[in-house]
Protein backbone atom coordinates (compact mmCIF):
# COMPACT_ATOMS: atom_id res chain seq x y z
CA UNK A 1 0.00 0.00 0.00
CA UNK A 2 2.72 2.57 0.79
CA UNK A 3 4.28 1.89 -2.60
CA UNK A 4 1.03 2.80 -4.35
CA UNK A 5 0.93 6.13 -2.52
CA UNK A 6 4.54 6.82 -3.45
CA UNK A 7 3.79 6.07 -7.11
CA UNK A 8 0.82 8.43 -7.07
CA UNK A 9 2.99 11.21 -5.65
CA UNK A 10 5.55 10.73 -8.39
CA UNK A 11 3.00 11.62 -11.06
CA UNK A 12 3.80 15.31 -11.65
CA UNK A 13 0.72 15.97 -13.73
CA UNK A 14 -1.54 14.94 -10.84
CA UNK A 15 0.41 17.17 -8.45
CA UNK A 16 0.20 20.07 -10.87
CA UNK A 17 -3.56 19.59 -11.23
CA UNK A 18 -4.00 19.46 -7.45
CA UNK A 19 -1.92 22.62 -7.04
CA UNK A 20 -3.98 24.44 -9.68
CA UNK A 21 -7.21 23.44 -7.89
CA UNK A 22 -5.82 24.73 -4.59
CA UNK A 23 -4.84 28.06 -6.12
CA UNK A 24 -8.21 28.41 -7.84
CA UNK A 25 -10.00 27.80 -4.55
CA UNK A 26 -7.89 30.50 -2.83
CA UNK A 27 -8.37 33.14 -5.55
CA UNK A 28 -11.72 34.54 -4.27
CA UNK A 29 -10.28 35.04 -0.75
CA UNK A 30 -7.05 36.71 -1.85
CA UNK A 31 -6.69 40.37 -0.82
CA UNK A 32 -6.83 42.88 -3.57
CA UNK A 33 -4.23 45.68 -3.80
CA UNK A 34 -4.99 48.33 -1.19
CA UNK A 35 -7.41 46.08 0.71
CA UNK A 36 -6.82 45.68 4.45
CA UNK A 37 -6.45 42.27 6.02
CA UNK A 38 -8.23 43.61 9.11
CA UNK A 39 -10.95 45.98 7.85
CA UNK A 40 -12.68 46.40 11.22
CA UNK A 41 -9.47 47.42 12.96
CA UNK A 42 -8.43 46.40 16.45
CA UNK A 43 -10.58 44.13 18.53
CA UNK A 44 -12.67 45.94 21.13
CA UNK A 45 -11.31 46.47 24.64
CA UNK A 46 -12.24 44.13 27.46
CA UNK A 47 -15.68 44.50 28.90
CA UNK A 48 -15.55 46.85 31.94
CA UNK A 49 -16.94 44.13 34.22
CA UNK A 50 -14.14 41.75 33.25
CA UNK A 51 -11.53 44.43 33.91
CA UNK A 52 -13.08 45.15 37.35
CA UNK A 53 -13.09 41.46 38.26
CA UNK A 54 -9.42 41.17 37.29
CA UNK A 55 -8.52 44.25 39.39
CA UNK A 56 -10.41 42.84 42.36
CA UNK A 57 -8.24 39.72 42.13
CA UNK A 58 -4.94 41.67 42.12
CA UNK A 59 -4.30 41.72 45.91
CA UNK A 60 -4.77 37.95 46.11
CA UNK A 61 -2.49 37.42 43.09
CA UNK A 62 0.22 39.60 44.64
CA UNK A 63 -0.01 37.64 47.90
CA UNK A 64 0.41 34.40 45.95
CA UNK A 65 3.44 35.82 44.13
CA UNK A 66 4.90 36.92 47.47
CA UNK A 67 4.45 33.37 48.77
CA UNK A 68 6.32 31.91 45.79
CA UNK A 69 9.00 34.62 45.91
CA UNK A 70 9.92 33.38 49.41
CA UNK A 71 10.26 29.80 48.17
CA UNK A 72 13.62 28.04 48.45
CA UNK A 73 13.12 26.59 44.98
CA UNK A 74 14.68 28.99 42.43
CA UNK A 75 12.34 27.64 39.72
CA UNK A 76 9.48 29.27 41.64
CA UNK A 77 11.14 32.17 43.41
CA UNK A 78 13.02 33.74 40.49
CA UNK A 79 9.99 34.14 38.18
CA UNK A 80 7.81 35.34 41.07
CA UNK A 81 10.40 37.94 42.11
CA UNK A 82 10.82 39.02 38.50
CA UNK A 83 7.08 39.56 38.08
CA UNK A 84 6.82 41.48 41.36
CA UNK A 85 9.78 43.70 40.47
CA UNK A 86 8.42 44.44 36.99
CA UNK A 87 5.02 45.40 38.38
CA UNK A 88 6.43 47.40 41.29
CA UNK A 89 9.43 49.10 39.68
CA UNK A 90 8.72 48.79 35.99
CA UNK A 91 10.60 46.79 33.40
CA UNK A 92 14.26 47.73 33.06
CA UNK A 93 15.16 49.82 30.04
CA UNK A 94 17.02 47.89 27.36
CA UNK A 95 20.77 48.33 27.59
CA UNK A 96 22.46 50.51 25.00
CA UNK A 97 24.55 48.07 23.01
CA UNK A 98 26.00 50.64 20.64
CA UNK A 99 29.73 50.02 20.50
CA UNK A 100 31.84 52.93 21.64
CA UNK A 101 33.93 54.47 18.86
CA UNK A 102 36.80 56.88 19.29
CA UNK A 103 35.95 60.55 18.84
CA UNK A 104 36.16 61.69 15.23
CA UNK A 105 36.22 58.08 14.00
CA UNK A 106 33.44 58.68 11.48
CA UNK A 107 35.42 61.38 9.66
CA UNK A 108 38.48 59.14 9.12
CA UNK A 109 39.15 57.23 5.94
CA UNK A 110 39.59 53.46 6.04
CA UNK A 111 43.35 53.87 5.71
CA UNK A 112 43.46 56.33 8.63
CA UNK A 113 41.35 53.99 10.77
CA UNK A 114 43.66 51.07 10.05
CA UNK A 115 46.69 53.21 10.91
CA UNK A 116 45.12 54.28 14.24
CA UNK A 117 44.31 50.67 15.09
CA UNK A 118 47.89 49.59 14.34
CA UNK A 119 49.25 52.40 16.52
CA UNK A 120 46.95 51.38 19.36
CA UNK A 121 47.99 47.73 19.02
CA UNK A 122 51.66 48.71 19.25
CA UNK A 123 50.97 50.91 22.29
CA UNK A 124 49.16 48.04 24.01
CA UNK A 125 52.04 45.65 23.23
CA UNK A 126 54.51 48.09 24.80
CA UNK A 127 52.33 48.51 27.88
CA UNK A 128 52.03 44.73 28.25
CA UNK A 129 55.79 44.17 28.08
CA UNK A 130 56.80 47.19 30.19
CA UNK A 131 57.62 46.41 33.84
CA UNK A 132 55.14 47.55 36.46
CA UNK A 133 56.13 50.82 38.21
CA UNK A 134 57.11 49.03 41.44
CA UNK A 135 59.17 46.41 39.61
CA UNK A 136 61.69 48.64 37.86
CA UNK A 137 65.21 47.20 37.78
CA UNK A 138 67.58 48.86 40.23
CA UNK A 139 70.95 49.91 38.88
CA UNK A 140 73.84 48.82 41.10
CA UNK A 141 77.30 50.33 40.90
Amino acid sequence: MPQAIALECDDTSQRDDARRRQLAALAPTKWKPGQSGNPKGRTPELHPDVRKLAKDFCPEAVERLKYWARSEDPRASIPACSILLERGCGKPAPADVTPATPEGWESLTITERIQRLRERRERLKLEATAPAPGNLPVATA
